[in-house]
């Protein structure tokens, strides 16, 4: 191997990011009307990573929002096409809101620039008071 060809596969090794945070444990949340989790540090990555969230809804669908670093809280339709972006060190919170009847949901947060990878699930019981 040319020591060109050594020096390019050695810089393309250290301009690779790492995509894959370190374990991440939402816990689950209930409550009536508007229910938040705490809000959790992304760690282990390199760059930025865009987190999206899937839900199983055995009742209403619930209305989520999510804030980074205790910013405001923002509205995200469910799927792989809603994202946002997160860095090293920064937290996440997500807000479920009950706005037509009770929630009773499984919530997927999920990784789009690691394939979709599953990131944490936590449980949403949130009852309709308003």
């Amino acid at each position: 191997m040319s020591i060109l060809a050594s020096m390019m596969g050695v810089m393309s090794e250290a301009g690779a990011q790492d995509v894959t945070p370190d374990t991440i444990d939402w816990a689950s949340i209930s409550g009536a009307d508007v229910v938040a989790t705490t809000d959790e540090t992304v760690t282990g990555i390199v760059g930025t990573i865009d987190l999206y969230y899937e839900t199983i809804n055995s009742g209403s669908s619930p209305t989520v929002y999510y804030r980074v670093d205790s910013g405001s809280w923002t509205f995200i339709n469910a799927g792989s096409t809603n994202t946002f972006t997160v860095s090293n060190n920064q937290t996440v919170g997500w807000q479920v809101v009950a706005s037509f009847g009770a929630v009773d949901s499984t919530i997927t947060v999920k990784n789009a620039s690691d394939s979709g990878a599953s990131i944490d699930t936590f449980n949403a019981d949130v009852s309709y008071s308003l």
